[in-house]
């Protein structure tokens, strides 16, 4: 089957990777290996061709910062396309609605122990990421640019992820 990424999920990709152009890859995915197609996954193509899910590596950016302002984004938003982010041990969606009384859940990280994603960020998207490629206006996607102000401003630190060693030792 020929597959293709939802527009969307390439447009989010396209942005990371045209303001971090040195960020490690070596994680980053969207069509799913053997396993993936062995259960129901986000990374395997839909009827119509789609792969609804991006992998984006945590090194050498700051995905940490990426990951708090896309949840904060589309818990204020009227954005529908991303379905959730799964990232550090941790989920967020807009599929639990707050309650009255109850701390928030609605796009808010919980607890996700044994979801994996431990060395990248996953993000899913709902069947209308297929039609909808507009920009996500992320101020971490912003085009970085310089002027008097700017002096003092300083951006996220990039520092690699504690699982770099991990990740680049060589396999037994």
């Amino acid at each position: 089957m020929i597959w293709r990424l939802a527009p969307a999920a390439n447009t989010l990709r396209n942005q990371v990777n045209t303001r971090y152009p040195h960020r490690d890859r070596r994680s980053d995915g969207t069509i799913g290996d053997q396993a993936h197609r062995r259960r129901v996954s986000d990374h395997n193509p839909d009827k119509q061709g789609f792969v609804m899910a991006l992998d984006l590596d945590e090194d050498n950016w700051p995905a940490h910062v990426f990951a708090d302002q896309l949840i904060e984004y589309m818990r204020t938003s009227n954005d529908t396309r991303i379905k959730n982010v799964v990232y550090e041990n941790r989920v967020a969606s807009g599929t639990y609605k707050d309650v009255k009384g109850q701390p928030p859940r609605y796009w808010q990280w919980r607890p996700a122990k044994g979801m994996g994603h431990e060395h990248h960020i996953h993000i899913s998207f709902h069947l209308n990421a297929r039609y909808d490629a507009r920009p996500f206006p992320l101020a971490i996607l912003a085009p970085q640019t310089w002027n008097n102000d700017s002096l003092n401003a300083t951006e996220p630190e990039l520092v690699p992820a504690k699982k770099t060693r991990k990740k680049a030792a060589p396999k037994p």
